[in-house]
This record gives structure tokens, C-alpha cells and sequence, in this order.
């Protein structure tokens, strides 16, 4: 496990996986986005200083995951924003599933976050 996180990552031939354990749908979101952030950054070094608001929709729970992955890595990639915390509620919605959340998180510069230690 990574710092108290229910989360511990692992070796995966795509780049990296994490296991992650949880008692609900909604927590496993919750910790996937901070074991995302864990893979870039120490997650502490994030404030909570902005949030945006997610919604999305997949037929599969696991697509809709993937989806929400994706979604933080275009903030990422795109608006240098890192996820330190996150509210999710992940529904039925008819034959599907659908996500809404609001995610707590910080712009930072990604050099500064990356820089090794003295550097």
C-alpha cells in the first residue's frame, strides 16, 4: 500500500497497474484518481486550490473507468491540473453506468513537481 492509500501498484506490461482496495464503486473511482496522481507526483504536494466538475457516461463499469482515467489525464496533459481529492457517485443509468463527481485538485507546473530532490 502507498502512504495509508488503499491502493499498491504493480509491474504491468502497458506501464504500471495498481490494485486497488476498496469497499465500494464510488471509493475505487475516488482511489483510482489518486493512484494517478501517486504515478506523477507525491499526493500530498497537491492543495486544494481549484475543482471541476466530471460527468460521463459508458454502457460497461469498466469503460466508464477507463473513461474516467482518461478524463484526468486530459486535465493533466491539457490544464496542468492534479487530482488531490475527489467526490464520486457512480450510478446505474438505464443499461449503463454514469459518473458524476467534483474533483479538488492544484494547477502546478509540471517541472516543479517532477524535479528530482535538490534539483
Amino acid at each position: 500500500m502507498v502512504g495509508g492509500m488503499s491502493f499498491e501498484f504493480f509491474d504491468h506490461t502497458a506501464d504500471v497497474g495498481a490494485r486497488i482496495l476498496t469497499s465500494s464503486v464510488d471509493e475505487l473511482f475516488v482511489e483510482a484518481a489518486i493512484a494517478l496522481t501517486t504515478t506523477i507526483t507525491d499526493p500530498t504536494l497537491v492543495g486544494v486550490h481549484t475543482s471541476w466538475e466530471v460527468a460521463l457516461q459508458d454502457p460497461d463499469l469498466e469503460q466508464l473507468l477507463v473513461a474516467w482515467m482518461s478524463e484526468l489525464i486530459g486535465r493533466f496533459d491539457i490544464d496542468q491540473l492534479f487530482a488531490c481529492a475527489a467526490a464520486v457517485r457512480v450510478s446505474r443509468a438505464g443499461e449503463g453506468w454514469s459518473l458524476t463527481a467534483i474533483v479538488q485538485g492544484e494547477k502546478i507546473s509540471v517541472p516543479a513537481v517532477m524535479a528530482p530532490a535538490g534539483g
